[in-house]
């Protein structure tokens, strides 16, 4: 009966909490717009190479994880590996339900012992197949692969995306 009588408004509980101010909700709201900025011009670029590449799906551009699909798809490399980006994710959730299952198994330190070096080498490789893939892709567009170099460089990178899809 006590439940009944929770007020769980969100609002409500933001402004009763003594951890959150009004200056950092605002730049909670300020860093949110930027993110939502930059998840724009991002996708819009890689819709243009899509497009340019004659891709069929270049909506998959809009998507977070379809958007590495497209992009693994576009530079002939096995869109597979966009899972492997995945890896650590998918086998502590694994190993969190083996535990929770025999929280007492011996076995539990090898396995995440194995896990850890198997998501390290799974992530690598899926890393230096976007890599091949993002030549593959500047190479497509006819542009120098050693734009790759700028890639990796944060912020030039958003010059180099925009360089690709508009080509200036």
């Amino acid at each position: 009966m006590a439940l009944a009588n929770l007020d769980l408004n969100f609002a409500y509980l933001i402004a009763q909490s003594s951890f959150v101010s009004p200056p950092d909700i605002a730049l909670l709201g300020i860093v949110l717009i930027i993110a939502i900025i930059i998840y724009v011009f991002l996708s819009s670029c890689l819709y243009t190479i899509l497009i340019n590449l004659g891709q069929p799906n270049a909506w998959f551009a809009w998507v977070p994880i379809l958007s590495n699909w497209a992009i693994l798809k576009a530079g002939n490399q096995s869109p597979w590996w966009s899972i492997g980006i995945f890896a650590g994710d998918i086998t502590h959730l694994l190993i969190n339900i083996y535990s929770a299952i025999d929280p007492s198994s011996s076995t539990l330190y090898l396995l995440t012992t194995i896990s850890s070096i198997f998501t390290v080498i799974i992530s690598l490789l899926a890393i230096i197949a976007f890599l091949f893939a993002w030549v593959n892709i500047i190479n497509q567009l006819g542009k120098n692969p050693w734009l790759i170099i700028l890639f990796i460089i944060p912020i030039v990178n958003f010059f180099v995306m925009h360089h690709l899809a508009y080509g200036y």
